[in-house]
């Protein structure tokens, strides 16, 4: 479903994902929704589509260094981050941050019709995505706070850092009240907001930095 325009119904119309997937890390960029990992139900997936809203097509895009789900997925500047999720079962996240230009990357869509379709891309196609420093915890949720990326909680942690890119290192900034993870994250009018998450239980408390 796509909005148009404050005050304007939804539009049921846009066209379905290429690659049928769950656990997925989405975002939006301009006009472009970037989807990327998952999984569909019998493996995990390293596919990145794009949709074009505005032509309501999709496109393959390059793919991640490896398979990811559950990833968490935030902007900033033109760069994009990808950051913690699974690669392995359920128990054993990773700390892992990949990174790409978000230029580079929708300029690496190809789109492949067949039969209304796309067909899957090609499997030595190169990927422009790159590895980048490691959260400090497993399972974060992740945010752009003033220009930076801010990765927030994890496994039994309530410590919020924030990405250096020029030294490619994490610095502490704060801590939570509350530890959580698989929390949601969104930036309104400046203010970090985190809601939810689990630790030992689900949290059903918010809060705002």
């Amino acid at each position: 479903l796509m909005g148009e325009g404050r005050g304007e119904k939804w539009l049921p119309h846009l066209p379905a994902m290429p690659t049928k997937r769950y656990f997925t890390a989405a975002v939006c960029s301009g006009r472009s929704l970037i989807v990327a990992g998952g999984q569909d139900g019998n493996n995990r997936l390293a596919t990145v589509e794009v949709l074009d809203t505005d032509a309501r097509q999709w496109s393959i895009a390059s793919s991640l260094t490896h398979p990811l789900t559950m990833a968490t997925i935030s902007i900033c500047g033109e760069r994009l981050y990808m950051l913690g999720g699974y690669q392995t079962g359920y128990y054993s996240g990773t700390r892992s941050v990949l990174s790409c230009s978000i230029p580079e990357l929708l300029q690496s869509c190809q789109t492949q019709p067949l039969a209304g379709k796309l067909q899957t891309a090609p499997a030595n196609k190169s990927t422009i995505w790159r590895q980048v420093a490691d959260a400090p915890h497993y399972r974060s949720s992740c945010a752009t706070l003033c220009g930076q990326l801010v990765a927030v909680g994890g496994s039994y942690a309530s410590a919020i850092s924030v990405y250096n890119e020029t030294t490619d290192s994490w610095e502490a900034m704060g801590n939570m009240p509350t530890a959580r993870r698989w929390a949601l994250v969104a930036i309104l009018n400046g203010k970090m907001m985190v809601v939810g998450g689990w630790v030992g239980g689900w949290v059903r408390g918010s809060w705002v930095l």
